[in-house]
């Protein structure tokens, strides 16, 4: 059994997010907590004690890094947890627990510090509930690799977007590379990764994308409360306006928001472009006209992200 300290910032789709997040079987003999101290940006997790020693514990491994006002935000009756966290300069962070396997808690945790952040956050620690835990600071782990073959999947055929690196994914990541003028390596880079966020639309394409899949998860399969905790002093803005939209110069990534915003609405656009797009301000003031294989859409685009399909 064991415990871990670690401090922020001194360390220096839809995608399916989850496969399944399923919760792990409450086993009675062990907890899992996490504190959290917002001066200094700092926490402390215990996994694999009885609940009352896991706290304590965890409450001391925050003290532990010189916080001063660290206070429970997770408790689980065991399973799989993560942290991740933005690096410096940037602020943000997500943690995850009681889930039934690493890759489900990785992947929650990373994707979560994302939406809250906006920047490509790192995973600090994936821990179970019997106190194992993997480290995992830099390497391209299944999180960072799901998120890159759910980007490039929009313009290359990467096989399943599975987090595993299958000759598929090898395949059109050493072609992104090339396109982009990288190092044709095969492998996950901060590079690519950077350069593949700016070919989906941005950070903003990103932290949307998952925020409206983390939204849908929590409706179909909430997480019981005390099982997940994120902040960020930024959260970012709705990805789109009428009024950028009207202002991009770029043909592909209008018509990508496009149909990924009827989509959302339960509408069917192939390939996850739009045909054609363009304003209608007869029908009013934000609505465009959504040009879809055979179908046409009028979406009202609001100005919190709040859209809708005009009949």
């Amino acid at each position: 059994m064991r415990g871990i300290m670690r401090s922020f910032h001194r360390l220096g789709l839809g995608v399916a997010l989850v496969a399944a997040v399923l919760f792990a079987s409450p086993p009675a003999r062990a907890d899992t907590a996490l504190f959290w101290s917002m001066p200094g940006e700092t926490f402390g997790w215990a996994a694999g004690y009885p609940p009352a020693i896991a706290e304590s514990e965890a409450e001391r491994f925050c003290k532990e890094t010189g916080a001063t006002e660290c206070r429970q935000v997770l408790a689980c009756p065991g399973g799989w947890g993560a942290v991740a966290y933005a690096v410096e300069p940037e602020h943000g962070v997500a943690a995850v627990c009681g889930l039934a396997s690493a890759e489900a808690a990785s992947t929650w945790a990373f994707s979560s510090c994302i939406v809250v952040s906006g920047v490509v956050c790192k995973l600090d620690a994936v821990f179970y509930d019997s106190g194992r835990s993997v480290e995992r600071h830099d390497d391209p782990d299944a999180a960072r690799l799901r998120l890159v073959q759910w980007m490039l999947s929009v313009r290359y055929d990467v096989g399943a977007v599975d987090g595993a690196m299958s000759p598929k994914t090898r395949d059109a990541i050493k072609t992104a590379q090339g396109a982009f003028g990288l190092p044709v390596t095969g492998q996950v880079d901060d590079a690519l990764i950077e350069r593949a966020i700016e070919m989906v639309g941005g950070i903003r394409a990103v932290a949307d994308e998952f925020r409206f899949t983390h939204d849908k998860q929590r409706k179909d399969h909430p997480l019981p409360a005390g099982y997940e905790f994120s902040w960020g002093p930024n959260p970012p803005k709705p990805l789109y306006t009428s009024e950028r939209l009207a202002s991009t110069q770029d043909t592909a990534k209008q018509m990508h928001i496009l149909a990924k915003a009827v989509i959302r609405l339960g509408a069917e656009c192939p390939a996850g472009y739009a045909n054609s797009g363009a304003p209608v301000p007869e029908r009013g003031p934000n609505v465009w006209r959504v040009d879809c294989a055979e179908h046409t859409y009028y979406l009202e685009v609001g100005a919190d992200g709040a859209d809708k399909l005009l009949p």
